[in-house]
């Protein structure tokens, strides 16, 4: 269940699966609690900022405005644990963090990897800025760092006047280079039968009337007649850092070992893992199995698509049509052929008949750390841009490729396609956006009223559910396309690491892996 208004301890095994998931600490790094807020931030370059006479570092991956801070090295905490300090300190340091004509407002204790952490929103004259906040967190009474979670800096603003309505909200409209203007909006709420709340926004000329806002109460549960978890820790000598997963025509489960340049597959029926070793030094990440049993594998060290043959344990790498390739996440196509996004921004399409590459596509915005990929019923393909809060949509045919801001930010994680929508795991969020294809508009469920179990792995389900990995105890959210709703599974470890790897096979089994603790995971629950 949601945690609010808890005062948490800190648990040392948060520690240790931090450690598990980022590996060795660097200089410059954020706190080992804070290492998993931020997609790919081992390739990042924190930057230095003063805030009220405190020395902090940050990264900024979504627009010009610091993202994830933390005080410096040798700084003591520049604030007291105290609410009233904290607000009259954000409101000090709120125009650095682009927060202008806002004040930061104490709304709920939540808590992130057994930290707590106090979340504030963000008014100005008692009007709210939408699905925006900051987060303080804490190690025990010291400040361990901020989330400062605006869409990015802001060069308009309507005015709200004197007295403005209750049901007022400002909406962020995204401008050229990455500013943006608030409309002054009408929230309209609507009580479902579900026990839903559906809010959509009007006003004019705002793309607030491309977006849908539900707030769906979950029911919980792992218990005899709802589901049932199992979990086994990986052998001895096999490695750690189970990463991404698929299912084979065979029943076997593989999934990737990138810190082990090694891929596993598990046998159900027997419980038995083996291992198949790979190219050294090629860490392969993002995995699938193809139709024809081969193991696919984006290998980020070395730059080269894998394609792992498990009956005669041969093992090929073809190079990046380009120098200096982290090629990450492939799918296969139903052409047969095998896409492959590079984080950096490329889009590689290979034929494994001919062992050619057919197509190699830059994103027109630079750098967006795309991710994945899932095809739709019309030879589209739909991949997440994460830096850039954007969906990219690729036309196989042709190649081309365009680009949809999702609305809210989030850091869009992995896509799952589930009759004629796309669905978004947001990476900082506890959404999951839903973009409906015809209508060319979004859906964003709230699945936990704003808990930090953000948003990891998704996958669809053989019967439409889209079933979600998350990110701080670890949680299985499956979401019942067919009547709306959320049902929301507990694993039975604390802080399991559910970073990358769902998949559900063709019984409509979840399988799941558990990257901080090495582990293979899976719920049967009822469809």
């Amino acid at each position: 269940m949601p945690h609010q208004d808890s005062t948490t301890a800190p648990r040392p095994l948060a520690l240790l699966l931090v450690l598990a998931l980022a590996g060795p600490a660097l200089a410059g790094d954020p706190p080992l609690a804070l290492r998993q807020v931020l997609k790919g931030n081992r390739t990042r370059t924190p930057q230095p900022i003063e805030l009220a006479s405190s020395s902090f570092e940050y990264y900024r991956p979504f627009s010009e405005l610091p993202f994830l801070l933390w005080p410096a090295e040798g700084e003591s905490s520049p604030v007291r644990r105290e609410r009233a300090a904290v607000e009259r300190w954000l409101d000090a340091v709120g125009p650095a963090l682009g927060h202008g004509e806002f004040d930061a407002v104490f709304e709920a204790t939540d808590t992130w990897l057994g930290r707590e952490v106090w979340r504030y929103r963000l008014e100005r004259s008692g009007v709210p800025l939408w699905n925006a906040a900051v987060l303080v967190y804490w190690e025990d009474d010291a400040l361990l760092g901020l989330v400062n979670d605006l869409p990015g800096p802001v060069v308009e603003i309507s005015r709200a006047g004197a007295d403005p309505p209750p049901d007022a909200v400002y909406f962020p409209r995204r401008l050229e280079r990455g500013r943006y203007a608030l409309d002054l909006l009408r929230r309209v709420e609507r009580r479902l039968p579900s026990g839903a709340t559906r809010t959509t926004f009007e006003g004019p000329n705002s793309p607030g009337s491309n977006l849908t806002f539900v707030q769906l109460p979950p029911s919980t549960g792992i218990g005899a007649d709802d589901g049932t978890l199992e979990e086994w820790p990986l052998p001895a000598g096999f490695g750690t850092f189970p990463d991404q997963i698929d299912t084979a025509a065979s029943g076997l489960i593989w999934f990737s070992q990138p810190l082990n340049d090694q891929l596993t597959s598990f046998d159900p029926a027997s419980a038995t893992f083996t291992k198949h070793t790979v190219s050294a030094g090629s860490g392969p990440d993002g995995m699938i199995v193809g139709s024809g049993g081969a193991v696919w594998s984006g290998l980020i060290f070395s730059g080269h698509l894998g394609r792992y043959d498990p009956v005669l344990d041969l093992h090929q790498a073809f190079p990046a049509p380009y120098s200096g390739a982290a090629l990450a996440i492939p799918t296969e196509t139903s052409l047969g052929t095998i896409v492959v996004t590079d984080h950096s921004g490329h889009v590689l399409e290979w034929d494994p008949g001919s062992q050619q590459w057919l197509k190699d596509v830059l994103t027109p915005t630079p750098n967006p750390l795309i991710i994945a990929g899932v095809e739709d019923d019309s030879q589209i393909m739909w991949f997440t841009e994460f830096n850039a809060n954007q969906l990219a949509r690729f036309d196989l045919a042709t190649g081309a490729l365009t680009e949809i801001p999702v609305p809210g930010g989030g850091g869009p994680a992995f896509p799952a396609y589930s009759d004629g929508k796309v669905f978004i795991s947001l990476w900082t969020k506890s959404e999951l956006a839903c973009y409906d294809i015809a209508a060319g508009s979004f859906t964003i469920y709230d699945y936990g009223g704003g808990f930090l179990e953000w948003g990891g792995p998704i996958f669809t389900a053989p019967n439409g559910d889209v079933c979600l990995g998350t990110r701080s105890e670890g949680r299985i959210v499956v979401f019942r396309h067919a009547t709306q709703s959320f049902v929301i599974y507990e694993t039975s470890s604390t802080f399991p690491g559910l970073k990358d790897g769902l998949t559900v096979d063709a019984q409509g089994t979840v399988w799941f892996t558990e990257s901080g603790i090495d582990r293979l995971g899976s719920l049967k629950y009822p469809h």
